[in-house]
């Protein structure tokens, strides 16, 4: 091996190796596709884009009607009536690290099991709780006759 200010003076005088066939862009840029710069950016651009509800409150008379139908299903709660609630629910019960404001309007169709007026919420056979001052909306086939 030889040392020295000399070392590669062997090397000096070759020539580039050529590739027999250059690769395309696509196939170079693919090479660098797995490698993220920004770890987390496209989760947060995700969460920058989506769109949150402003909680609608009820007017005195939204709430005396939602009251009566409330009253109609526990009266007839032992027939397990089918009822269709839309309800608001804050991003931050949807999303625990959210940051944002508002939330998000969902709406549930089932069989009421119980009304808790100890918890505030309908109970559902499939076991879903809803609160009730969270409801905007509340319909059952026997409500308006």
């Amino acid at each position: 091996m030889v040392k020295g200010p000399h070392r590669y003076d062997n090397l000096i005088d070759n020539q580039r190796p050529i590739p027999r066939k250059p690769m395309d862009a696509i196939k170079r840029a693919a090479q660098f596709a797995p490698f993220a710069a920004l770890t987390g950016y496209d989760d947060q651009i995700s969460e920058t884009a989506r769109i949150t509800d402003k909680e609608i409150y009820l007017d005195e008379d939204e709430k005396r009607i939602i009251d009566y139908r409330l009253q109609y299903i526990h009266e007839h709660v032992n027939e397990q009536p089918v009822i269709e609630v839309t309800y608001y629910v804050s991003d931050k019960e949807l999303h625990r690290d959210s940051v944002k404001s508002g939330g998000k309007y969902l709406t549930h169709t089932g069989n009421v099991k119980k009304i808790d007026s100890y918890e505030g919420c309908i109970i559902f056979t499939d076991k879903t709780r809803i609160p009730i001052n969270a409801i905007i909306e509340l319909t059952h086939e026997g409500l308006d006759r």
